[in-house]
C-alpha cells in the first residue's frame, strides 16, 4: 500500500487542502479530500470527503501526548470517536497516526511517515 499527501493553500490562502490517494493494489484507490480552517466557532477544524461517500467533521485536539509538537483533530465516526495526529518526524517529514478512543485511552491502528517527494 502507498499512500499520497498534498497539502496546498486554497480559497485566498484562508483554507489549507489536503488531497491523499492510498494506492490499494493494481487498479484500486481510495480518495480524500480534507480542507482545514476556521470553523464557525473560530477555532480550527477540518471537513473531510472520501471516495467511498463518507464525509467528516473535526476540531482542533490536543496530541501532545503524542509530541509536544503534535498537531491533532478529533472527529466523532460511526464507530466511536477517532483522533488524528501529525508530529515532526526525526530527520526528514513529519508522522501521521489515526487512532480510536477506547476506555483504556487512544488505541492507535494506523501510523506513516511521510517524506518529501
Amino acid at each position: 500500500m502507498r499512500c499520497e499527501r498534498r497539502f496546498e493553500p486554497v480559497l485566498g490562502g484562508k483554507w489549507v487542502q489536503l488531497s491523499a490517494l492510498w494506492q490499494t493494489g493494481p487498479g484500486s484507490a481510495y480518495e480524500e479530500t480534507a480542507l482545514f480552517g476556521r470553523t464557525a466557532e473560530g477555532t480550527l477544524g477540518f471537513s473531510s470527503f472520501t471516495s467511498d461517500g463518507k464525509c467528516s467533521l473535526g476540531r482542533l485536539a490536543d496530541g501532545t501526548d503524542v509530541d509536544p509538537l503534535a498537531v491533532a483533530f478529533e472527529a466523532q465516526m460511526s464507530a466511536g470517536l477517532a483522533r488524528m495526529v501529525y508530529w515532526p518526524a526525526e530527520g526528514e517529514g513529519f508522522y501521521f497516526a489515526v487512532e480510536s478512543r477506547t476506555g483504556a485511552g487512544w488505541n492507535r491502528f494506523m501510523r506513516h511517515h511521510y517524506r518529501p517527494a
